[in-house]
Order: structure tokens, then sequence, then C-alpha cells
């Protein structure tokens, strides 16, 4: 299994808005997509603003694939056309694996 984790800092009052794009759909397919198990949007209850996306997928692989399609599609450009100005700095993303601790 493999952990991705986008963590998007907001400009002041601009969380709302992060989120209703990603319930708009430039998220949408993600469950759609093959190695996909799980998707859900964090909100920091004391920083309303800072958001996090936790998605569990089957394999890096199949997060690749899942971006490249994006990609080609145009859909990438997209994201980061729409968000960027949102964002108080650029989104990070993690990938993280599960330990035996």
């Amino acid at each position: 299994m493999q952990v991705r984790i986008l963590i998007f800092e907001c400009s002041s009052g601009q969380g709302a808005d992060l989120l209703g794009e990603l319930e708009a759909g430039l998220f949408g397919d993600r469950l759609a997509r093959e190695g996909c198990q799980t998707s859900i949007a964090y909100v920091d209850v004391a920083e309303p603003d800072s958001i996090v996306l936790f998605e569990e997928w089957d394999s890096r692989a199949h997060i690749e694939r899942w971006i490249a399609a994006r990609k080609v599609a145009g859909l990438h450009d997209a994201f980061v056309n729409t968000v960027t100005p949102m964002l108080a700095s650029p989104y990070q993303v993690r990938y993280l694996e599960p330990t035996s601790a």
C-alpha cells in the first residue's frame, strides 16, 4: 500500500473555496482509477485554511499512472491553475509507507 498526502496551506479565507474545487471534480475521478482505495479531505480544526488530502493506493505505480493520465487529459494543469491563486504557499505532496513500528 502507498499513502499519498497533499497539503494545501490556503490564503486567508480560501480553504472553503479549495474544498469546493475538490468536490467539484478536480479530484473527482480518483476513486474511479484503478488502485485508489481511499481519498478523504481533512480540514485543520484550528486553521480552516489548512487542508490535507489523504489517499490510499495499492501502489506507487498506480498513482503514477493516474497522474500521467491526468497530464495527458490536461487535468493536472487545470488543477494547478485553479488552486494556485488560493494558496499562501505551494502545495506539498508526500508519499508514505506503513512501518512495523
